[in-house]
């Protein structure tokens, strides 16, 4: 029988593969599109899909989460209990999204309005097809996950996101500019949902009766709704409200900003949803995951420190490699977004267990904060300072929300958290220098290549600093390989995994 610390290597081997697919299509389908569509449709292009996830956070009201955990809580229990549990928060999420894409239908007129885009209507119009279709995607990738099934979930996403890239791309070429790209993330979100739902369906119920009131349902999630409208806030928000300020061109420049540190930050950040149903089990049966939680920590911040540091020291590069010099304008947002890689993975890794302790109530609170000094200090630095105002209130508010979680844990439920973070910092500042030194000899913003090379050279830099150092670097790779190469295939590796 497996090891608890076995599966989740080999569930977040699948998760970190899936994110890096997700990331890396996501920023190919980004980058072209930026550039086969002029300055102006992106930034368009950019505000409708910042209206869409904003409504999406705001949708969200925790029942995603609550959908999750009661998967995970009863899967264990067999498809039927599953079923039953399921069937009246699905329910009440079908009508939540329906609700809301109609609304976005009847102010269409307004919402073009608003964000100063002529004959925009159709625009918002198609944005509610994609904002049903993309909910229940994600409804339905929290079910996967709550049933342990983290290849499909990555098989799937990954298909959906090369999918939306084939499709909106080839749109975009034909003639069909901005109006294609839109019809491509339908489209490809459409056929991922059919997917989704034949995966799934027999446990997909609507018509049974609830086990539990509204209110019981959204006491678990409402606080972790909270969450998710505090995050929109903080990266969404910041979109809409720069639209509202400088304009939709300045949207799509910060728009690449946020996307490559977000980026990055997800695929860090993949652990974090694989260890919520683990986390939610142990529970379930009586105990405590604080080992596996500090345990996690430690490996996270392994890759999230030095990650953090190499966004700063190559962002010009990225930026001018992927999107292409007339978006250079976003290296500035990108350097001070670069703190989202390491903020992800740490309040990721605690909120999945507070949340699998039913304690939403801290990061909900912590979160509300945050979101509210966000939006105070975007009305007052965005006018001022433009997208780095900003990037700046993106920083300023995760760095409170952090500090609130890190304070109400202790004062609650007595617990401290383990960031061995010494080591870590260490090989990132010898990386660092070492990159300073090295942009002398090889320039990263001259070419793919010698991004790649600038990039990988920092990485080896990084993992043997650590090595010498004490940070156990070959033992954490045989681990993962153990994990995730199958038993029969393992005496044909040329070295020992023991």
């Amino acid at each position: 029988m497996q090891s608890k610390s076995h599966s989740i290597l080999k569930s977040s081997f699948w998760s970190y593969l899936g994110v890096f697919v997700l990331m890396f299509v996501g920023l190919i389908t980004n980058i072209v599109l930026a550039r086969l569509l002029d300055k102006d449709n992106w930034g368009v292009f950019s505000t409708i899909i910042a209206v869409v996830s904003f409504l999406s956070a705001i949708s969200e009201l925790g029942l995603n989460y609550y959908i999750t955990y009661s998967t995970s809580k009863y899967a264990v229990k067999g498809e039927k209990e599953v079923r039953k549990h399921l069937s009246a928060p699905l329910r009440y999420k079908l009508i939540l999204l329906l609700s809301i894409s109609v609304l976005m239908v009847i102010f269409s007129n307004q919402l073009a309005d608003i964000f100063h885009i002529p004959n925009g209507a159709i625009y918002f119009v198609a944005s509610a097809l994609y904002f049903f279709f993309s909910n229940l995607f994600g409804v339905f990738l929290g079910i996967l996950d709550g049933l342990k099934r983290f290849k499909e979930d990555s098989l799937i996403s990954a298909g959906h996101y090369i999918l939306r890239l084939i499709f909106s791309v080839l749109l975009v070429i034909f003639g069909f500019g901005l109006d294609g790209a839109v019809a491509g993330y339908i489209v490809a979100v459409a056929i991922g949902t059919v997917i989704q739902y034949y995966l799934l369906k027999h446990v997909i119920s609507l018509s049974g009766r609830a086990t539990e009131s509204l209110s019981e349902m959204l006491s678990f999630g409402f606080y972790f709704g909270l969450v998710s409208i505090a995050g929109s806030f903080t990266l969404w928000t910041d979109s809409v409200m720069i639209g509202i300020f400088v304009g939709t061109t300045a949207v799509g420049i910060y728009r690449i900003a946020v996307s490559l540190s977000t980026a990055a930050a997800s695929l860090l950040n993949g652990i974090s949803k694989v260890v919520f149903p683990y986390f939610t089990s142990a529970e379930a049966e009586g105990k405590d995951s604080i080992k596996e939680l500090n345990k996690a920590l430690k490996y996270g911040l392994f890759i999230s420190v030095p990650a953090m540091f190499g966004v700063i020291f190559s962002a010009e590069g990225v930026v001018k490699a992927t999107f292409g010099p007339q978006y250079m304008d976003s290296t500035l947002p990108l350097i001070i977004l670069s703190y989202l890689v390491l903020d992800g993975v740490i309040v990721g890794l605690i909120s999945s267990y507070l949340a699998a302790k039913k304690e939403t109530k801290i990061i909900g609170h912590s979160s509300l904060i945050a979101a509210v000094l966000n939006v105070g200090f975007n009305i007052i630095l965005i006018p001022i300072f433009g997208m780095v105002g900003a990037a700046l209130t993106s920083i300023f508010s995760r760095l409170v929300n952090l500090g609130l979680i890190l304070k109400w844990s202790q004062q609650r439920l007595g617990k401290t958290y383990d960031f061995p973070i010494i080591l870590p910092l260490i090989g990132s500042i010898v990386m660092s220098a070492f990159l300073f030194l090295l942009k002398s000899f090889i320039d990263p913003t001259e070419s793919i290549i010698y991004l790649l090379i600038f990039i990988g050279s920092g990485i080896i830099v990084y993992l043997v600093t650590e090595q010498l150092i004490g940070f156990d670097v070959i033992g954490f790779g045989k681990k993962i390989m153990k994990a995730v190469v199958p038993d029969n295939l393992i005496r044909f590796l040329p070295f020992n995994l023991d």
